[in-house]
């Protein structure tokens, strides 16, 4: 259910004409059920390349995505939904505490990357769900696996203009 309001959104208001993003490069966590790092850099209007690394510190698996990410407006461009595609490799290690044995497996696919993301100030706060579709290799969670998060960036690079727009708008009144 959750997914379908998230695409609704995505359409309702994908068409909007007002920009979406307010950053250019932001860099932080993505908390879910291990923790990853995060990487976002727009390489065209409302749209960014990101990067997830996963250390596998809490489930065992390291994993790592990039995915291109189409974001769409909600009230302003500080508050968007977005939706994306990527690929993803994961490594797994299997522990086998009797043969005191690692088993190593390896899997990629595509990743499907739905959310909404909030900045204020240097904050980008996004909460994103992110499906997968394993193409090749073995892993613990089958042909489908999904994960969510929390994601909490510091802006590094603000969007340009935006100090520029806004001494314009104060002129103007």
């Amino acid at each position: 259910m959750k997914n379908l309001i998230v695409i609704f959104i995505i359409f309702v208001f994908g068409f909007s004409s007002s920009q979406a993003q307010s950053y250019k490069t932001a860099a932080g966590l993505r908390i879910g059920n291990d923790i990853s790092l995060s990487l976002s850099q727009r390489i065209v209007k409302k749209t960014t390349i990101d990067l997830y690394h996963q250390t596998g510190l809490f489930t065992g698996q390291n994993v790592t995505t990039l995915a291109v990410k189409q974001h769409f407006p909600l009230i302003s461009k500080r508050l968007n939904v977005f939706a994306g595609i990527g690929a993803y490799y994961n490594t797994f290690i299997k522990s086998n505490f009797i043969d005191n044995q690692n088993q190593k497996s390896n899997a990629f696919g595509i990743a499907f990357p739905l959310g909404m993301d909030f900045t204020v100030g240097r904050l980008n706060v996004a909460f994103d769900y992110l499906p997968a579709l394993k193409l090749a290799g073995v892993n613990d969670k089958g042909i489908i696996s999904a994960s969510s998060a929390i994601t909490l960036r510091y802006v590094i690079i603000k969007q340009d203009g935006i100090v520029k727009r806004t001494k314009t708008r104060m002129k103007k009144k």
